[in-house]
Order: C-alpha cells, then structure tokens, then sequence
C-alpha cells in the first residue's frame, strides 16, 4: 500500500487519477479486442467479460474528468478561458482524428468500391460535423459538451442550483433511449440521420454532465478525508514516525483499497442482473442497475487506484489515454496484434491461450507507445499543444 497518500506527483500530476484512466484505457482496448475476436474464434468468458467492462468503463473517465474539474477550480480562468482551452486539447484532436478516419474511408473505397458503400462516407461526414462522432471518437466532443453544460451551469446559477439542474437532466436523458432509437432516423433520408446524431450528442453530453458532476462530489470527499488524515498526521507527527503511527497508515490504505475492491466485485456481479448497456448508444437496460454499477465501480477503481502505490505502466497509459482511444481501433492495429498472437501460439504446447492474448496485448501495448510518443513529440509541437 502506498504510505505517502499517492496525492501529487513532482511534475504536478495526480498518479491516482493517471493510473484509474490507464485501467479504464485497458479495459477498453480489451472490451473492443473481445469483440473483434468473438466472430473468429469465440470464448464462453468473451461475454461475461465483456459485460462487466461495458458497465462501468465509460462512465469512468467522465468521472474522472469531473475529478480534474475539482482539482483545477482554484486556478483563476474565466468561463471562456476554459472553454477554450477544452477546445484546443479535445475538438482539435477530435477533428484531426475524423479527417484521418473519413480519408481512410475514402481510400478504401477508391482502391475496392465493393468494401464500402457511399452511404457509409456520407454517414462518417455527418456523424464528424454534428459531434456524434466515428467509431471510438463519439468521447471527445461528449466530453467537452459535458464540461461546458458543467461550466456554464455552476457559473450562471452556482454551485447548489447548478448541480440540481445537472442532477436532474441527467436522470432525464437515461430516459431518452427510446427516443434515440427511433427507427425513424435511420430510415429517413441523410437529413433525419443528421437530426437522429444531433439528438444523440446532445442527450448524451447532458448525462455525461451529471457522471462530471459525482466526479466532482467525490474528489471534493476524498479531498476532505486528506485533509483530516494530514491534520491527524500534524497533530502526532512524531508518533507517524514510530512503527505504530507507520502501521496505522498502512492500515488505513489497506481499508480504503480494500472497500474499493469489494466495490467493484459487487457491482460487477449486480451487472449481471442488467442486459449489456452501451453509453455511446445510450443503452442503459434496467436505469437503476446502471446507475449503481457504472457510478460504484467507477467509484471502486478510483479508490483501489488511490489507496495503492503508483504503477508506472499504468500512470503513463492513463495520461495519454486519448491518444490510445483515438487509434487503438484501426483494424491494422487490431489485425496486426491478433496475427502475431496466432503465430506465437501455434508454435508452442502448452498455454496457447494464454501466449495468444499475451502476444496481442504486448503488440498493441508496443505499437500503442510508439505512437503516443510520435504524438507528444511531433503532432503536438505541430499544432501548439503541449504535452499532456
């Protein structure tokens, strides 16, 4: 367990909240790789597995989000400041991403016509310009939308009206699904498929909202349970030195790790009594179950993550989780990580499973770093983005 709280970090980063983003990012690429393996060669675990990831993950890092919200509320920006600042690091990387993925697109079809219809084109095009977003991009602009609703609200109406407004929006839009399915927009023409998007990022963005604003409760508890732990720490600090005081904080890591665990064990198996949900579609199943299994294990994570020394892996992949959700579903990627790890696992005897989806999270893991350090390196000084 960690003894020094795993608060702030020398650069100014918080592990805790790096390392809670890296296992969201793995748990996604690894939701998203069952998924493209269970039409080849399905597993009876792919759904199980499956099912717990989907119930929590996204909503994870929109709490965490609320979290940074927390944590950056003293620094003196105004409304517009921030807003332009998530601009500049999520619409900019937004766009770059859904102009890569539209000429991909594009080249495909000009290279073999028959693997992609025109529709499809036309369909990425709408989805890039009213924010639905293309494949795994749908997060960028849900997130700044979340973060300006959060914003504007607290700034216009202040911390108590504000966060009832979210609150109660929010509960509102688990409500939408029926609307957002709407076979209508799918079967009218590109105009109702315009319309069906914008319907879609807008409820979407407002309960995205309400998943910042628990982000935000929760840092400010977990802040304040450091803050009574420090004055309990000032008051005896020669007795923190001694062997006891040193016990009782690794104690009281233990308890905070372990009601995380038991947390996120719990709401997994009560996932179980809910149909798969899916936040980029607005699927929620039973509202109630969603509720309690997307926030409590989020919750659970958060707090494994802050009771618990730093993992160095894990903190690195958490702070260029974006770069990560961008680009580790091109299907090269994908196809590349998965023909490796047939390769390696037919050319040995025992374990073969294991060596498969061990080869495949390496490549990925690899390919993944490669390109994140492209990203920090080149892409970011190109567009006045520093590091994140």
């Amino acid at each position: 367990m960690n003894k020094e709280g795993n608060t702030f970090a020398t650069s100014g980063r918080i592990p805790y909240l790096d390392m809670a983003r890296g296992i969201g990012v793995v748990l996604m690429v690894v939701g998203h790789l069952l998924g493209s393996l269970e039409a080849t060669d399905p597993k009876a675990w792919f759904v199980p597995v499956k099912h717990v990831i989907v119930s929590f993950h996204m909503p994870l890092f929109f709490i965490l989000a609320g979290m940074m919200i927390g944590v950056t509320c003293g620094e003196s920006r105004t409304m517009q400041e921030n807003l332009k600042r998530k601009a500049r690091t999520l619409l900019v990387p937004y766009a770059f991403f859904s102009v890569c993925y539209m000429v991909i697109g594009l080249v495909t079809y000009v290279q073999n016509p028959g693997e992609i219809e025109v529709s499809l084109l036309w369909k990425q095009l709408i989805f890039s310009v009213t924010f639905r977003g293309i494949s795994v991009l749908w997060f960028l602009p849900a997130l700044f939308i979340a973060e300006g609703i959060f914003l504007c609200a607290r700034n216009r109406l202040g911390v108590r009206k504000g966060s009832i407004l979210i609150a109660v929006l929010g509960i509102c839009m688990l409500f939408m699904e029926p609307v957002v399915h709407a076979r209508c927009w799918e079967n009218g023409g590109y105009g109702m498929v315009a319309l069906g998007a914008v319907i879609l990022t807008v409820t979407r963005g407002i309960l995205a909202a309400s998943m910042l604003l628990f982000g935000w409760f929760l840092f400010r508890w977990m802040r304040s349970l450091d803050k009574a732990v420090s004055v309990d720490r000032m008051a005896g600090a020669a007795e923190n030195r001694s062997p006891v005081g040193e016990r009782m904080g690794f104690l009281r890591n233990l308890a905070g790790f372990a009601v995380g665990t038991m947390l996120v064990i719990g709401c997994s198996a009560l996932s179980f009594c809910n149909r798969s949900v899916d936040l980029n579609y607005m699927i929620f199943g039973n509202i109630g179950l969603y509720i309690v299994c997307s926030l409590g294990s989020s919750a659970g994570v958060i707090l494994m993550c802050r009771f618990c020394h730093p993992v160095k892996l894990l903190c690195f992949l958490g702070e260029h989780s974006l770069v990560i959700m961008a680009t580790h579903m091109d299907f090269r990627i994908l196809k590349m990580a998965i023909s490796c790890g047939y390769f390696v696992s037919e050319r040995i005897a025992r374990a073969k499973e294991w060596m498969f989806f061990g080869t495949i999270a390496v490549v990925i893991l690899a390919v993944e770093v490669v390109v994140i350090l492209l990203f920090r390196y080149v892409l970011f000084p190109v567009i006045g983005r520093k590091n994140p």
